[in-house]
């Protein structure tokens, strides 16, 4: 399973990279301890969302609704 970063550390990062054109990904990946390509894809998902940053669920959340819904 991927390790999920929270919305504060992929703000940082984000901003990091902002501030600093001059290094690359795979600079600010090693000082952030996390992969480079994982740096490249919260830029370009900041720069596609109006610049706002996306923090994903799990993806396991089920509404007690729809656990109550289903059949038995």
């Amino acid at each position: 399973m991927a390790k999920q970063y929270d919305k504060e550390f992929k703000e940082q990062v984000i901003q990091y990279v902002l501030d600093h054109p001059d290094l690359t990904y795979t600079q600010i990946a090693q000082q952030f301890k996390v992969h480079d390509t994982t740096v490249g894809g919260w830029l370009k998902s900041y720069k596609n969302h109006g610049a706002q940053v996306v923090a994903r669920g799990s993806g396991n959340y089920v509404s007690i609704t729809s656990q109550r819904d289903r059949p038995s």
